[in-house]
């Protein structure tokens, strides 16, 4: 199966992070998307200042998974999604809700929450890893395996640390 790889000219930057690639779209001084990449997907470095700070605080979240990461986003999305996403940032980092827990403290079904979560365009910011399959880790963005699965795994981990044991590297831009 071949990978596509959204057009990199779209791109204000492509980051290398410890799970993948990871790029930032920005438009009218908002991030309109940040996306998982396939991992043979080309870095391009921050051509903009918001998109220096985004990448910073990216980095930074990634060291101290526990800080909100707080980014000025586009408004997207239908009001639905955008009541699951506000949901999924009421988890706190190192927490996990089932798509089931979620879809009924939302009044709604278990796979329209899984749509809304696979829609979302800002990854992290809204953190959809934190939703889980009553029986294991689920899927995650559209996807059942493959670099995006092992995006969740890496992200859920990072998360479940202590925090004595975070991360005191430096990540590629």
């Amino acid at each position: 199966m071949t990978t596509r790889i959204p057009a990199q000219t779209a791109f204000s930057a492509v980051l290398a992070l410890p799970f993948g690639k990871f790029g930032i779209r920005i438009a009218d001084e908002t991030i309109s998307e940040l996306i998982f990449l396939p991992p043979e997907t080309p870095l391009i470095p921050a051509n903009t200042a918001l998109a220096i700070a985004v990448a910073e605080r990216i980095n930074a979240w990634i060291e101290h998974p526990r800080i909100v990461l707080e980014l000025p986003l586009s408004n997207r999305g239908t009001a639905f999604q955008q009541r699951v996403w506000q949901a999924l940032r009421a988890i706190p980092a190192g927490e996990v809700r089932t798509y089931g827990e979620l879809a009924r403290t939302l009044g709604t079904a278990p796979r329209a929450l899984g749509q809304a979560c696979g829609a979302n365009p800002f990854p992290l910011v809204v953190p959809c890893h934190r939703a889980v399959g009553a029986k294991g880790i689920g899927g995650f963005a559209h996807a059942s395996d493959g670099y995006l699965i092992a995006a969740k795994r890496w992200l859920l981990d990072n998360e479940a640390k202590p925090a004595n044991e975070m991360h005191s590297t430096k990540h590629a831009q």
